[in-house]
């Protein structure tokens, strides 16, 4: 469902004569990830998007001299407008011709008349259609889809407001992802503050905040109770959970745990004060939880940022691999399955291997391998093999099947190399359900096939490292840790 373009022949990409040809002086990187240096385009994946315009990040994959412009699915018509335009920018300064994923080689004037805005409308809505439809109908409630840093949560709350008006669903959805988006700059609306109070007497705590005339909120569900300031000494406290039923149709829920409270005044303030009189809760630890055994106090919201962190959580420290050089070879190829992971979820086909290294400066590169598969496949073992002098460690993953012996079905496999031991080989298998499966994408429990050169008591630790890269990948990441089952 997502669609991409490539050009060939490109050699000293230089970003500024690309953005100033686009005519879009508002493109930007995604934080995180590789960004320019003296203005020369990074290599591997990267991640480009307009500020305050872009729904979704365009895919940008620069390897080997070859360029791939990839489109997500849910993507706005803005963000497929740039995907033209970065494209047919390239192919002009360099002069070469364009391969669209669909069709066959095309001059530039081709292009521009094949993928005009009539394209972007209709290939926009029926893909963002298929991914909303396919929810649907199959309940798979919540799902995630990752905006520019920050992810939209939609359950059935979200949902049931994008359904209201089905000629409105994708202005509606794209104007909750751009709110994401951007929520730090975002100066319509205050983010709610919450201050937990606690009770002594009764042992529990509640977390508070105020809603007040005339003023827009956006609020956090994490049991939240809201004291709405009235006149006078008059006190209301409200479960945020009510809240959608007293403000009616005014209220948003922008992502599933946040709602976003307009600002009433007049008419509009007094019948809402009115309502929420009927629902105030005298004392308002009756929301309470025990003050020791705070359920909350470690919750990090879905509709945060997603974040862009390679450290391990604390939990785990302690159990990874104690070699730090091992440990980020092994954490980069968890983070590289999880970026396979995101395709497959979506149903695609990881018809390109993907490679993924640790330079010897310790940062990441990450790349698809453009020719056909058994090619690519090939040339991947090869890479991986013969590791060049700034390279630590590498993992190619591939898509494939696993053997009917073995219970048949899906699986993605990663085959990880380390510069410093030629004997050091690790291959994991990680099955999953295929997302046209009537019960829906998943993902199982990575199952090590070989793993060579290490002492027995690293198993463990391996696997363990291997899938804190998995979680903790900023791309994959919430794909992982929200379609995972257990074996069958």
């Amino acid at each position: 469902m997502s669609h991409s373009f490539h050009i060939n022949n490109i050699k000293d990409l230089n970003v500024s004569s690309i953005i100033q040809e686009t005519g879009f002086e508002d493109i930007e990187f995604v934080a995180g990830y590789p960004a320019p240096v003296n203005d020369k385009w990074p290599e591997g994946f990267t991640y480009v998007y307009r500020n305050t315009i872009s729904a979704r990040a365009l895919e940008v994959d620069y390897s080997e001299d070859v360029i791939q412009i990839r489109i997500f699915a849910a993507s706005s018509p803005d963000d497929y407008e740039l995907a033209i335009k970065l494209t047919e920018a390239i192919a002009k300064l360099f002069n070469e011709d364009i391969f669209p994923e669909d069709n066959d080689a095309l001059s530039l004037a081709e292009f521009h008349k094949e993928y005009d805005m009539e394209w972007i409308e209709t290939h926009c809505a029926d893909c963002f259609s298929m991914i909303f439809d396919r929810q649907v109908d199959k309940s798979e409630l919540p799902f995630h889809i990752t905006g520019v840093g920050n992810q939209i949560t939609i359950g059935n709350r979200v949902m049931e407001q994008l359904l209201r008006d089905r000629t409105k669903t994708e202005q509606e959805f794209y104007y909750r992802i751009r709110t994401l988006n951007y929520i730090e700059d975002n100066e319509s609306f205050c983010q709610a503050i919450a201050f937990v109070l606690n009770n002594p007497d009764s042992g529990k705590s509640v977390r508070n905040s105020v809603y007040t005339k005339n003023c827009a909120t956006l609020y956090c569900d994490n049991h939240l109770v809201i004291t709405i300031q009235t006149k006078g000494d008059e006190e209301l406290n409200v479960p945020l959970a009510k809240f959608p039923e007293l403000l009616g149709d005014s209220a948003v829920w922008i992502s599933e745990n946040l709602l976003l409270a307009p600002a009433l005044k007049g008419k509009q303030w007094t019948s809402f004060v009115k309502k929420a009189r009927a629902e105030s809760v005298q004392d308002i630890f009756e929301y309470g939880y025990n003050s020791i055994v705070d359920p909350f106090a470690n919750e990090i919201s879905e509709d945060q940022s997603a974040g862009f962190t390679n450290e391990p959580s604390k939990d785990q420290s302690m159990i990874l691999l104690d070699d730090e050089v091992d440990r980020n070879i092994l954490m980069m190829a968890g983070d590289t399955v999880a970026d396979a992971l995101f395709t497959v979820s979506n149903g695609e086909t990881l018809d390109k291997p993907i490679v993924g290294y640790v330079k010897s400066d310790n940062s990441r590169l990450i790349k698809r391998l453009m020719m056909e598969a058994a090619e690519a496949l090939s040339l991947g073992y090869k890479e991986i093999e013969n590791l060049d002098a700034d390279k630590l460690g590498a993992a190619l993953v591939y898509d494939g099947m696993i053997t009917l012996e073995a219970g048949g079905g899906n699986a993605l496999f990663v085959e990880i190399r380390f510069s410093n031991d030629s004997n050091k080989k690790i291959k994991f298998m990680i099955p999953y359900r295929h997302a046209n499966h009537k019960d829906g994408f998943a993902v199982h429990c990575p199952d090590p096939i070989c793993c060579e050169g290490f002492p027995d008591n690293e198993l463990i630790p391996i696997a363990i490292t291997f899938t804190s890269g998995l979680e903790e990948s900023s791309l994959g990441g919430e794909i992982w840790r929200e379609k995972y089952e257990e074996d069958e």
